[in-house]
């Protein structure tokens, strides 16, 4: 791959923020400059899958809900399975399905094992709806022992 000289784009219009990149060039293989420079071609970037542990990947082993007992906006979860690439971003993942959010996260990882608490809110730390913590129960339900 071999890139012209440093480009200035902007990111969404905004001057403020702008985003350095190389513009690609691939048929100009003779020109010692492109031999020699690295680049990243962030366009193939953006078509690329990156794999990630999905919800069907991951494998709870023990998951509860409850109120949290000091504060009463907040619900207290625990969840335990076995350690992969991806898990936490899984788990999080299927909070975010339901505008849950943690606003505090305690995690463990021992010989292969997690043990990881989570404080989950709704939107701008409200407190969840019933039908959130039901739906988010249901989803963790089905991932007992995949």
């Amino acid at each position: 791959m071999n890139c012209r000289e440093p480009t200035v784009g902007m990111t969404k219009g905004s001057p403020q923020a702008p985003l350095l990149f190389f513009t690609v060039d691939k048929s100009d293989t003779r020109h010692p400059e492109n031999r020699r420079r690295k680049c990243v071609d962030f366009l193939a970037l953006t078509t690329k899958r990156v794999p990630h542990a999905s919800a069907l990947e991951l494998a709870l082993t023990a998951y509860s809900l409850r109120p949290d007992e000091l504060d009463p906006d907040a619900v207290y979860v625990e969840i335990s399975g076995r350690d992969r690439t991806g898990f936490l971003s899984g788990i999080l993942k299927q909070f975010s399905l339901f505008s849950l959010f943690p606003t505090k996260m305690i995690i463990d990882t021992k010989d292969g094992l997690v043990f990881d608490r989570f404080w989950i809110k709704g939107i701008g730390a409200s407190k969840p709806s019933d039908d959130a913590i039901a739906s988010i129960r249901r989803n963790l339900g089905g991932l007992m022992g995949n």
